[in-house]
């Protein structure tokens, strides 16, 4: 049969239009990674360092995949704390990050004890944004380093 231009031919089934650029449901807003809040710090404690203050530092990422057994191999514990500084006068203090809503888990509850019967200092920040956590770890590194050039 042949089509007049202008004629409509009936279909079976109505057929919808795809939806390219459908807009996505919004969802709900869910808390930064750590891993955020922890890089947030460590980009200020390098400003800090840059500024003069002397201190060092390092890091673990224990939440990211990795082979078990070479992790274990290399010393890696499981929950170890995300930031050890190390401050004038040999003291070694250290961070774990939390979301405003996160919780540590027993592992890291076992960790932590355990370094704290060594006498270790470990504080526990909870934060809301990357800009908490830079504040509340910038505070806390700053007080230790008072607390380190009161010492006798």
């Amino acid at each position: 049969m042949i089509q007049n231009r202008g004629e409509r031919v009936p279909h079976k089934k109505q057929i919808k239009p795809r939806k390219l650029f459908a807009t996505p449901k919004p969802k709900t807003k869910k808390e930064r990674p750590e891993w955020r809040l922890q890089a947030a710090v460590v980009s200020d404690f390098h400003r800090l360092q840059d500024g003069g203050l002397e201190f060092e530092f390092a890091g673990d990422m224990n939440a990211g995949k990795r082979n078990g057994s070479r992790a274990k191999l290399t010393g890696l514990k499981a929950g170890e704390t995300d930031l050890r500084l190390y401050l004038s006068r040999a003291r070694l203090k250290m961070i774990e990050l939390k979301t405003a809503t996160g919780v540590l888990s027993q592992v890291q509850k076992d960790r932590h004890a355990a370094l704290r019967a060594l006498g270790f200092e470990i504080e526990v920040v909870y934060a809301k944004t990357p800009e908490d956590a830079v504040a509340q770890c910038g505070k806390l590194l700053k007080d230790w380093i008072v607390e380190g050039e009161t010492m006798q």
